[in-house]
């Protein structure tokens, strides 16, 4: 039997390692999501230039990066959870920077709800494999990760407050049902 929706707790302990140890080895994010983590860390702009935007990276790798600068950024007394959370937050404003934002998310940014019918494509795009569909209503919406396996229910939930916020919205409420590491339900209200 399938549990119901749970408010996160981003206290709760996540484990890291197992994630890591579960990912496909054909699993790939486009470069463009690498870059900015390695921005994030203050990596030298030759590394950073190395990686071009549209070439396939392996999602353990980014995985890595995106703890390391959950580390860097957020550490101690500040839960992994939580950390990775506030890292993911900062996705998609730096996300409608890049070509293909523009290209998705080419009109005003006037609405949650607009932002969010967009995430799929933007999912697509980004990610060799994996899903993301969202029912939205007004002020509410489900959204449904499927093979993504970049802490969807952590990194993931910020990267959707964080479209949200960008569309005017402020998050209340936050809920989550996992299925397994790559596999979550997330419930968002603002």
């Amino acid at each position: 039997m399938e549990q119901g929706f749970k408010r996160v707790d981003f206290e709760a302990p996540i484990d890291l390692e197992g994630r890591l140890r579960a990912v496909p080895p054909h699993a790939y994010v486009k470069g463009l999501l690498v870059r900015r983590i390695l921005n994030q860390l203050g990596r030298p702009a030759q590394e950073i230039e190395a990686v071009r935007p549209f070439d396939d990276f392996p999602v353990e790798r980014h995985m890595e990066l995106i703890l390391e600068a959950a580390a860097h950024h957020h550490p101690a007394p500040v839960s992994p959870r939580e950390a990775l959370r506030r890292v993911g937050h900062g996705v998609f404003p730096s996300f409608i920077q890049s070509r293909v934002g523009r290209l998705i998310f080419h009109g005003p940014l006037s609405s949650p709800e607009l932002i969010l019918r967009s995430a799929s494509l933007s999912y697509r795009m980004s990610l060799s494999e994996g899903s993301v569909e969202a029912r939205i209503t007004r002020g509410s919406a489900e959204i449904y990760l499927r093979g993504i396996w970049t802490f969807p229910d952590a990194y993931h939930v910020g990267v959707f407050q964080g479209a949200i916020e960008a569309g005017g919205g402020k998050v209340h409420t936050i809920e989550a049902r996992s299925h397994s590491f790559c596999d979550v339900d997330l419930r968002l209200s603002w």
